[in-house]
């Protein structure tokens, strides 16, 4: 089994190398602003058939080949009926299920929409839609709250950043091996566009533009690895690798009279591989190292200039969040909504400085917490170890570049969570970040980072009195390049 875990590992490190590969190629165009869109027939019909189909056949597959078969997914008409007129749960999965798992789900039914020509408005009822019929029809066991927040506006938010994603990507005008690459990319990052290219013969088109969204982006590749202290949990302090990806989509300093939902966006995403001891959720029965994914973004809904000078611009808006962290001995995840302001400004002596600050609401977000084992139903298996509910929002963001000195970066990110699904209380988790990396070659960086996470637990009522605070540290060696 160990040798089989290291196979799949390398089997990972190649294609992200592969990835990464094909994706500074097809950057290559990504400041050309050529919007120029072929329109979809009949959009609206292909959208509708397409999240029937789909979730129908995750049903089937369900049915009939997950794990041998899965008795949830055996619906008849009485469970739905049963599920239609029985009212909604909390479920009890595990994190990564409901907070990554399910957001990629609804992103791809949010897809099936959002590739056939509608735009990001004109998607959104059929990510909720499809959601919603895979909750009460799709499923025997009842309906749950957070699945339908998190596969709905989580599905939305991801499923438009891997649909600009991989409009970075395509290319109409490409051809032989250059358009099988980008095609291959393409499918891999948003899976039901690919599939509708080749079922609608689109896959094939050739035309003299692009015939895809290409807006300006700046991304960066970090390879590096963290050294964690203050776990009680987990002691162990060897330095562990990790990659993260960055990327900010969108030109902040454009001048423009309104933008629409995620024409700016900023995204920090990493998988981390943390040494795993016996774990008996994935049958394996000796140590390996599991990747954890994380991401921290915020992409713009709605918003206009209004400061715009030739070494400055000004945004408010609206904004949408999208928030996952989860390192192991720490978990947070929100989906919010908040009003915010962005500035990008270019400052003597050839400084750039990007910042933002956001105040909003968490429609739904989860903390690990010791308490849910207070509220545990006796049938249930130890899987689900947060509390869920709604919340507030807090982030700071700010970047200063320089060609020659390199670039500070500080980030704060702020959750209160008001405990819906588990005890009475509230958690407070904090994320302060902090790292430099000055230029050695070109485009890499060679930089350290430091992370620190607080969380504050409370659960003080006319019930219970129990307050607990967690601190944990991280420190961070990396190189980065920057395309």
């Amino acid at each position: 089994m160990k040798d089989l875990t290291i196979q799949k590992n390398k089997s990972l490190v190649a294609f992200l190398a592969l990835f990464f590969c094909l994706l500074m190629n097809a950057n290559g165009q990504a400041g050309l602003r050529l919007d120029t869109i072929v329109p979809v027939k009949k959009p609206h019909l292909k959208a509708a058939t397409n999240i029937l189909v789909f979730n129908t056949l995750i049903n089937r597959y369900d049915a009939y080949f997950k794990g041998g078969g899965q008795d949830f997914a055996n619906v008849t008409f009485k469970s739905m009926w049963k599920n239609i007129t029985g009212g909604l749960d909390w479920d009890w999965n595990l994190f990564n299920t409901n907070w990554a798992g399910h957001p990629y789900h609804g992103s791809l039914m949010y897809n099936t929409a959002r590739t056939v020509g509608l735009n990001y408005w004109q998607s959104v009822p059929y990510a909720i839609g499809g959601a919603a019929v895979w909750e009460f029809l799709g499923e025997t066991h009842a309906p749950s709250t957070s699945d339908l927040i998190t596969t709905s506006i989580g599905g939305i938010y991801l499923g438009e950043v891997l649909f600009r994603v991989s409009e970075l990507v395509l290319d109409d005008r490409a051809t032989g091996w250059n358009r099988f690459g980008r095609e291959s990319l393409g499918f891999i990052l948003n899976p039901v566009g690919g599939l509708n290219r080749l079922v609608y013969g689109t896959g094939n088109d050739h035309h003299t533009f692009p015939n895809h969204l290409k807006t300006p982006a700046r991304f960066q590749l970090t390879l590096g690895s963290n050294y964690v202290i203050n776990n009680p949990n987990f002691p162990s302090t060897r330095f562990k690798p990790y990659i993260e990806l960055g990327l900010l989509y969108g030109d902040p300093f454009e001048k423009r009279s309104n933008y629409q939902p995620f024409d700016i966006f900023n995204l920090v995403t990493w998988l981390r591989f943390e040494e795993t001891k016996n774990n008996y959720r994935l049958k394996i029965n000796d140590d390996f190292y599991l990747p954890y994914w994380n991401i921290y973004s915020y992409g713009i809904l709605a918003g206009k200039n209004f400061h715009h000078t030739d070494q400055q611009n000004q945004i408010i808006g609206i904004f949408q969040h999208f928030d996952y962290l989860n390192n192991k001995a720490f978990e947070v995840s929100a989906l919010g909504f908040s009003g915010g302001w962005l500035k990008n400004a270019f400052l003597k002596n050839n400084w750039e400085v990007l910042t933002s600050i956001q105040l909003g609401v968490i429609a739904l977000g989860g903390s690990n917490s010791e308490t849910v084992e207070w509220v545990r139903p006796p049938d249930e298996r130890d899987l689900r170890d947060y509390i869920m509910g709604p919340g507030v929002l807090a982030k700071y963001d700010l970047f200063l570049d320089h060609p020659k000195w390199g670039n500070l970066a500080f980030r704060y990110g702020h959750w209160t969570i008001f405990v819906a699904s588990g005890p009475k209380g509230t958690e407070d988790v904090n994320l302060f970040d902090l790292r430099y990396s000055f230029p050695i070659f070109r485009k890499v960086n060679f930089g350290v980072e430091y992370i620190y996470y607080l969380r504050m637990a409370d659960y003080t009522n006319e019930e219970t009195l129990y307050k607990v605070t967690d601190k944990i540290s991280e420190f961070r060696a990396f190189a980065a390049y920057r395309f």
